[in-house]
Order: C-alpha cells, then structure tokens, then sequence
C-alpha cells in the first residue's frame, strides 16, 4: 500500500502544495492529497517536475464535484458543471481518485435519500467517464454526528456498498475509513468479502475505548493507540487485493501541540507498526 500524506498532518504552518511535497517526501510518504486549484496553479513550465523529481504521486484530489450530494438540485448541478473538464486535468498530472463523503443522517426519508443519491452518483459517473479518475464516497459509521437530521441514512457498510454497487458504474468506490468501519460494528470478514474494485482508497486512525454508540468523531487516536483491531482490518482490506493509498486522518486534540514533522513522523510510524502486525509487507 502506498503511504499518502493527508491534509490533516499539517500542523499550525502555512504550506503550499510544494512545501508538503517536500514534506511527504521526507517522512516517508509517496503519495500527497491535493486540490484540484492547487494542481492548477502549478507552474505552466514545469507543472510537474516537484512531483516527479521526488518521486510521488497524486492521492485524493478534492475540488472536483463541486458540490455536496445532499445539496439543493440548482447547487449540485452547477456544481458537477465541468467535473470532465476538471477531472482530465488532475487525471494528466497522474492523479487517480477523487471524493466525497455521505452524510449518514438526512433530512429526507431513506428511500427518497437513497434514490436521490443514487442518481447524483450516477451523474457524477458520467462526469468522470473516461478519465481514469474514480470516486472515493465515504461512509460515515459514528452515530453521533449530525443529531440534528430526522432520518437516518447508510448507516451500514452493507447499505452503502450495496448502494454504490446499484449505481453500476466501477469508477464510484468506497473511502474505507478503520474509524467508522469500527463505530459501525462492520466485521473484518465484511471488508475481506469486499471486491477490491469497490476499495478507492483507505484512512486510517484509532479509537478511545467506550460504547459504539457514543463514539465521537472528532477524538481520534494515532494507529495503534486505540482499541481498533487495525491488524485484522489491514489483512482484511489485503485480502481483498487493494494496494492503493492508505492515509492518517486523525481528527481531533491528539495532533495539537505537534509539528508537522512530528505527527507525519507519528502517523507513518503507527502505520508501519500495523502493517507489521498485519503480516504485511512495510
């Protein structure tokens, strides 16, 4: 798998695309999260060479589906206005995969939810035919976010992949993330089953111990500090063949007071460790 350096590692410093290249490059990553303006902005002389020059690669380029997939009809459409343009563009500076995340409460009943999405998805799909680039959705497993929504929506893996599934295009994946496949009570026998073409891409992170359902997202652990059973979720996720880009999203006060340097150099070591209690090659 290919260590990817996420945003969230960037710790109280003002650093520009080439500065976390650097950075990532440093610490032992070989793959860097980006925005698609911060492609754009690259020199037009030499839009790649710091890319290239250390040897990464794109991992999630954000800013492609401009909008989210629960917003408002005029907002969404206007928002995947574009998205071939932008899309052949991250996909000629080598990137991959794009985002977005599913909100696991809505203010729509389920079923009308669910169809909605379902057709957004599908859209998106068209959108981005033909360019190499895939979406990673994520499902969301920690019950306590958005209280304020009536209705509960995709509140298992099982529902989600079932989802992305029916939309029967193989550019749309999951964002696998260990923290909400462990609040979702999701068993590693249930990522092992998974078809690594639904797998685009993997956050990993860890949990304070306590009930599933008081879970908060926002109070995260570096790997290997928590009561996840990373090892058996690493083996369960090579188990289905994917080899793409994992990623240390750690949200929350466990990164405050670090450097940058510190938490990527924490993160990759946590990682690393897993990995190696996982059976799986470092």
């Amino acid at each position: 798998m290919r260590l990817c350096f996420h945003g969230t590692l960037v710790r109280g410093e003002r650093l520009n695309l080439e500065d976390r290249l650097r950075a990532a490059a440093r610490f032992g990553y070989t793959a860097v999260d980006c925005g698609h303006a911060e492609l754009n902005a690259l020199p037009a002389s030499n839009p790649y060479g710091p890319w290239r020059e250390l040897g990464l690669v794109p991992g999630l380029v954000g800013g492609l589906i401009g909008a989210s997939p629960f917003a408002p009809e005029d907002a969404f459409t206007q928002g995947i206005q574009g998205l071939d343009r932008r899309a052949a563009a991250a996909a000629e500076a080598g990137a991959t995969m794009t985002g977005m995340v599913l909100p696991n409460r809505s203010d729509l009943p389920e079923p009308q939810a669910r169809a909605m999405i379902l057709e957004r998805l599908r859209r998106i799909g068209q959108g981005l035919a033909g360019s190499g680039i895939r979406v990673a959705v994520e499902f969301l497993g920690v019950r306590s976010l958005r209280p304020e929504l009536a209705h509960p929506f995709l509140q298992s893996y099982a529902a989600t992949l079932e989802l992305l599934t029916e939309t029967g295009d193989e550019q749309i994946g999951l964002l696998l993330d260990a923290y909400h496949w462990y609040a979702s009570g999701t068993s590693a026998a249930a990522v092992a089953a998974t078809p690594a073409s639904r797998l685009v891409y993997l956050h990993i992170n860890d949990c304070k111990p306590g009930p599933l359902d008081q879970i908060q997202d926002a109070d995260r652990l570096l790997p290997g500090e928590g009561v996840i059973d990373l090892p058996a979720w690493l083996r369960a996720v090579a188990a289905t063949g994917y080899d793409g880009c994992i990623a240390p999203e750690v949200l929350g006060p466990r990164l405050q007071g670090m450097t940058t340097a510190g938490a990527a150099t924490a993160c990759a070591d946590g990682i690393w460790s897993a990995m190696r209690a996982a059976g799986l090659e470092a």
